[in-house]
């Protein structure tokens, strides 16, 4: 192997962040060249006298001054990713909210209401397993007690369900002031 490897691959190698053929390469060109060693600096910022010439407690406070550039860096990097994962729950439960939202109502049962703001369709499990697909600006609303009633109310948009059957307890849709009842279908 006579020509050096590119400076990028070399810089790569020593921060173990290259790939296997790239680190063989690199590491056959050191094994066979060892006066390339003496090229690479690898504490640029760091004076040479200081190195030589200090007593120990200094060499030391200098190479921690090196390193702890890099530990800021990488702790940065962390702080980063904490961040983005704590943005995304935020994000998602303001959507979370937006779709689903809980609003009292008398009797002391809650009405749960799904509205469907996005463009595409929709899948909500209701409490039995059956589905609700809503289509876009769809909007649905059902009782805390649903289990025991099995009605839904379609407020908005249209809807396919897909009922779970249940003959002791029939599913019902009220749609524009129209009662419908199935045990169990998909309409």
């Amino acid at each position: 192997m006579g020509n050096s490897p590119d400076q990028h691959k070399i810089e790569d190698f020593l921060a173990n962040r290259s790939m296997p053929p790239d680190a063989d390469e690199v590491h056959a060109y050191l094994s066979t060249h060892p006066e390339a060693l003496d090229a690479i600096r690898l504490m640029e910022d760091v004076d040479p006298y200081e190195i030589v010439e200090r007593p120990c407690e200094e060499k030391i406070k200098g190479l921690n001054r090196v390193f702890a550039r890099k530990r800021l860096f990488i702790s940065t990097i962390r702080w980063l990713a904490a961040a983005c994962i704590v943005g995304g729950l935020i994000i998602g439960a303001i959507i979370w909210r937006k779709v689903i939202n809980e609003r009292p109502v008398e009797g002391g049962t809650t009405a749960i209401v799904v509205n469907n703001p996005n463009t595409g369709m929709l899948h909500y499990f209701l409490p039995d397993s059956s589905v609700a697909i809503l289509d876009k600006d769809a909007a649905i609303s059902f009782q805390s007690d649903y289990i025991l009633h099995r009605t839904v109310y379609v407020t908005s948009g249209n809807v396919l369900f897909r009922v779970r059957k249940n003959s002791d307890s029939p599913f019902s849709v009220i749609a524009n002031g129209i009662s419908t009842t199935a045990i169990g279908t998909q309409f």
